[in-house]
């Protein structure tokens, strides 16, 4: 089948997503799911010709601030023309920003143009061991339950143009508990269109790095040292998985209780880059705690993503290294040391590498979790560790 050379965003939804003219106040209330960061390589669906289903040769997710850059990457070969060509690398070239949103049962990519664009696209997607899974709306069963039982609704409806399909005004309270409604039935409301598996990054990959960061001689001299210092992979102790509830506070934390966990087996970089050292395989924990009783200051969820790693060693040495940072501050509150990357506050404990991102969220219930998760695991941090 001949692929259609489109611009990333139009591709995007064509193949499995829902537009959106506006998200508004949930944008806000994305959050990073540290399992989509790297890139993923297309291997479809058994049984159907990788070249018949929709989606990018492959994908990858960068961190960038409080968002991933998302880029659809498509092959050049010399089977395209010089103009086909070069739209086809302006196309690759054009990041989305994209930020994880829990609703429901199910977990959503929320993806958008550059920073204040407000259009984008919504998609259903799971994470399943070093597999991605993208789920496209059925939008003949979507819009048929719409119909008979929200024909009311006021930002989620069948469109107004030819064909039928669902789309999206202003993402408000009223369409985020349609959707989760929905959610609770997802098998009905969204079919499973392509899959992706994850593979080490490109030695041309590069993490969005802050602004600044790159002209600092001496970060960049810091960097390299300790990508160079990095601890040996050979001959680890093998990595066993343990249970979900065991690695996370599943009780909750005051009056936050997990909405939604996972676990999966992350395999070894097999290469790194300029401001990280290839890291061994190992183990990723995922929560999503939010309120148990809602409220109107609510304004966004906590996630905790905690990695297990073959050692302490390893562990300790990722906290900066999963950065492609210099450094970053440092603070000693609760007998703990760990650091802070905005909103993100991480440290290592034993094996583990914690990472806490509060997004969002005001400082009371920032300290909770952070009470509660040092705790657990206490900082092997040392005040004057660099």
């Amino acid at each position: 089948m001949k692929k259609h050379i489109l611009p990333v965003a139009a591709f995007l939804i064509l193949s499995s997503c829902t537009p959106v003219e506006d998200f508004g106040a949930y944008w806000d209330k994305g959050v990073l799911d540290p399992a989509l960061e790297g890139r993923w390589q297309k291997i479809g669906i058994p049984g159907e010709p990788i070249d018949s289903i929709p989606g990018a040769d492959q994908l990858l997710f960068v961190k960038n601030g409080l968002s991933y850059s998302w880029q659809g990457i498509n092959p050049i070969d010399t089977t395209l023309s010089a103009d086909q060509a070069e739209q086809r690398k302006k196309d690759n070239d054009a990041p989305l920003d994209v930020r994880t949103l829990k609703i429901g049962n199910s977990v959503f990519i929320m993806a958008r143009g550059p920073a204040g664009t407000q259009t984008g696209n919504l998609e259903r997607y799971e994470i399943q061991g070093d597999l991605l899974l993208e789920y496209t709306i059925d939008n003949g069963a979507a819009v048929d339950l719409l119909e008979a039982k929200y024909p009311t609704a006021r930002n989620i409806h069948k469109n107004k143009s030819e064909g039928s399909y669902v789309v999206i005004d202003t993402f408000d309270d009223e369409v985020f508990q349609i959707l989760s409604a929905m959610s609770g039935d997802a098998a009905t409301y969204w079919q499973l269109e392509c899959r992706y598996r994850k593979i080490p990054l490109a030695a041309t990959d590069r993490s969005v790095q802050r602004p600044g960061q790159a002209a600092v001689a001496r970060a960049q001299e810091e960097i390299t040292k300790r990508v160079a210092s990095a601890p040996s992979r050979v001959n680890l102790p093998a990595l066993t998985e343990d249970r979900v509830d065991r690695v996370l506070l599943m009780e909750g934390v005051g009056e936050w209780r997990p909405s939604y966990s996972s676990s999966s087996r992350m395999p070894a970089d097999k290469a790194g880059g300029a401001t990280f050292a290839p890291r061994p395989e190992r183990m990723s924990y995922l929560a999503y705690y939010s309120r148990s009783t809602v409220r109107p200051d609510d304004s966004g969820s906590v996630t905790v993503h905690i990695t297990q790693y073959p050692n302490a060693e390893w562990a300790r040495f990722d906290v900066l290294n999963n950065t492609g940072q210099a450094g970053l501050p440092r603070l000693s509150q609760f007998g703990n040391t760990f650091y802070q990357d905005g909103p993100y506050f991480s440290w290592s404990s034993g094996d583990r590498l914690i990472l806490l991102d509060s997004s969002g969220t005001p400082r009371p219930v920032i300290d909770e979790f952070l009470k509660a998760y040092l705790a657990k695991y206490p900082s092997d941090l040392q005040s004057s560790q660099r």
